[in-house]
């Protein structure tokens, strides 16, 4: 089977960028490792036409995993595969297979209306003029943003900022999604449509594979067909959510407790 996603023994650390306390010395002192380990040997496979849900503590490392698939950071070690692709030594055939959809705000051009923003992007993605336009056009349409188009993109509320972030992602209709927190800073009501849009036009009509990453332990549980539980760098288990029930030996034990058995429980 040819996986949309698979990576093997994938391994990245940093070195802190932040002043160390007194603890943090002495601990570092006495390991002699002057890094932190962002994704420690990493192995994950994501089925095609999947919905990929990751889930795990600040620090987990999934926003760095999500860099390393997307190419925007390089791993130390280890193999990722997006589409077939390696993500090294094949970087534009894995940049043309993937979309990119992040909550951070800051990556928009904020005193540029919306449609000049994806007006933007397009052309990065070599989409210009009448393309660029009947492009944008379509995904305002399916994202039910046209009417906020030409609006500065600093005057969109949470809701409208993440419907377009989603659109810049599916500029160049790639078969893959990786979307880090999809719903943050969103109410409820904002959080419910997004997640509804994602299950039911990108995966269940458009055949998209998408890879996600969340702290709300009911949004994975609602959307995910997938599961992954990453901790300290680590995947620490990954199945459906009766699968994973049925290694821990609980079947009819809550996302909540899943979750700290994975977490705590098996460090």
């Amino acid at each position: 089977m040819q996986y949309a996603i698979e990576t093997d023994r994938l391994y990245k650390k940093f070195s802190p960028t932040k002043s160390p306390s007194l603890k943090d010395v002495f601990n570092l002192f006495e390991k002699r490792d002057n890094f932190v380990v962002a994704c420690n040997g990493v192995d994950l496979k994501v089925r095609e036409g999947e919905l990929f849900g990751l889930v795990g503590p600040n620090g987990a490392g999934k926003t760095t995993l999500i860099k390393i698939l997307s190419t925007v950071i390089l791993s130390d070690s280890g193999i990722a595969k997006v589409n077939g692709f390696d993500v090294v030594k094949q970087e534009d055939r894995v940049k043309r297979s993937i979309g990119l959809v992040t909550s951070e705000a800051r990556s928009f051009y904020v005193r540029l209306s919306g449609r000049e923003n994806l007006r933007f992007f397009a052309n990065l993605y070599d989409l210009f003029d009448k393309d660029a336009e009947q492009k944008i056009e379509e995904l305002s349409e399916l994202l039910e943003i046209r009417n906020k188009l030409d609006i500065m993109f600093q005057e969109y509320s949470s809701g409208i900022k993440q419907r377009f972030a989603l659109a810049r992602g599916l500029l160049n209709d790639a078969p893959i999604l990786l979307v880090d927190e999809p719903t943050k800073s969103l109410d409820p009501t904002s959080a419910k449509t997004l997640r509804d849009f994602i299950r039911k036009k990108l995966v269940d009509e458009k055949k998209k594979t998408i890879v996600f990453t969340s702290h709300s332990l009911n949004e994975i549980e609602k959307l995910a067909d997938t599961i992954a539980i990453m901790d300290k760098g680590r995947i620490r288990s990954s199945g459906t959510i009766d699968d994973l029930r049925r290694m821990m030996s609980r079947p009819n034990a809550s996302i909540e407790e899943i979750f700290d058995y994975y977490t705590k429980e098996k460090l």
